[in-house]
């Protein structure tokens, strides 16, 4: 029987340590550090004895559990953030479609309309803009936690900042998934052309996630008044998801050497007060390369365990190397660490 090389490529990518775990074991050999993978792809053992050091993604043995519980919690954050002074946007937490479209008129459109608990973009909806909109855009969060977030809409660019051991570490500016007209080819034939990438995998198995049609992406086109059969112009821009995530399709461009100092603080001061070792800060500017004392910007989210795939390859910029400086932060009290 003749195996085809796209089953042994995805084979492979399936099975392989992901992307960010990878780049982590990397880092452990060039120290002297022996490392194993304990059955995910993504869980790793570094060292041995009393020494060892357990990861499954970015969560760490050192990892807070209170710390992990309270970041999951979107509300629980924002409210810790607020307290501090730190820019938030304004949320509250409902319970029926009646009352998130209450709360939507109260704050005045667009809002963001999200699950309190949830993780890569699940059950997000940005920019809702109609009452209709609101019902249906709570009826998809709630598919995903029974208590839900209703939000203002901060206007401007998505950030995912990158905070390990208390300091900046990297940061990217996320772009939604999206595809370019060519003048020709439907919208589906587009979304399948980027599937295509070789850079583009299932959920988190490589550099980039695949674009599905979906919900989401339907409710996208269809604001614009197009569908999967539309023919979007030569050059068009059409985004199919209203969130920047890099695991549901988006891209990233490295913005690390640009990021002004009160924004790196603005993140560190985040993560330390949710009490991680490693946090992920999205944050929305307008622009990063100036202070959000002088352009504005809000935190909407501080994340336990955050991937490190769009740091260290970004579709746009200078990869970097944040993996590094996880391995130091684990071992930089043992006084066996070379």
């Amino acid at each position: 029987m003749r195996i085809e090389p796209e089953y042994i490529v995805e084979f492979a990518q399936r099975n392989c340590l992901t992307v960010g775990a990878a780049a982590i074991a990397l880092a452990a050999e060039n120290r002297g550090i022996a490392w194993t993978r304990l059955g995910c792809r993504n869980c790793l053992q570094l060292s041995q004895g009393s020494l060892q050091r357990f990861l499954k993604g970015t969560i760490t043995s050192n990892t807070s559990r209170r710390a992990m519980r309270i970041a999951w919690s979107k509300r629980r954050t924002i409210e810790i953030l607020f307290a501090r002074g730190l820019p938030v946007p304004v949320q509250e937490v409902v319970h029926s479609a009646e009352e998130a479209a209450a709360a939507a008129r109260r704050m005045g459109y667009p809002i963001v309309v999200k699950p309190v608990r949830g993780n890569h973009g699940r059950g997000i909806s940005v920019a809702v803009l109609t009452e209709k909109e609101v019902v249906v855009a709570f009826i998809r969060a709630a598919k995903h936690c029974a208590h839900v977030l209703v939000g203002n809409y901060v206007p401007g660019n998505d950030h995912r900042i990158l905070v390990a051991n208390g300091v900046f570490v990297a940061a990217v500016r996320r772009i939604p998934g999206h595809i370019i007209g060519n003048g020709s080819d439907r919208i589906a034939t587009l979304i399948e052309n980027v599937n295509r990438d070789p850079l583009r995998g299932i959920g988190h198995e490589n550099v980039l996630t695949r674009i599905m049609l979906d919900e989401e992406a339907e409710r996208m086109l269809k604001i614009r008044g197009y569908t999967f059969d539309s023919v979007p112009h030569r050059d068009e821009v059409v985004f199919l998801r209203s969130y920047a995530n890099t695991s549901a399709g988006g891209t990233s461009i490295d913005v690390t050497d640009s990021v002004h100092p009160d924004n790196k603080m603005l993140a560190e001061v985040a993560v330390n007060l949710i009490g991680l070792d490693i946090g992920g800060v999205d944050f929305i500017t307008s622009d990063i390369s100036k202070s959000h004392r002088e352009v504005g910007g809000a935190i909407c989210e501080v994340n336990a365990g955050p991937g490190l795939r769009l740091h260290l390859s970004p579709t746009e910029g200078m990869p970097r190397d944040v993996a590094s400086p996880i391995v130091d932060m684990l071992f930089s009290r043992d006084p066996f660490f070379p």
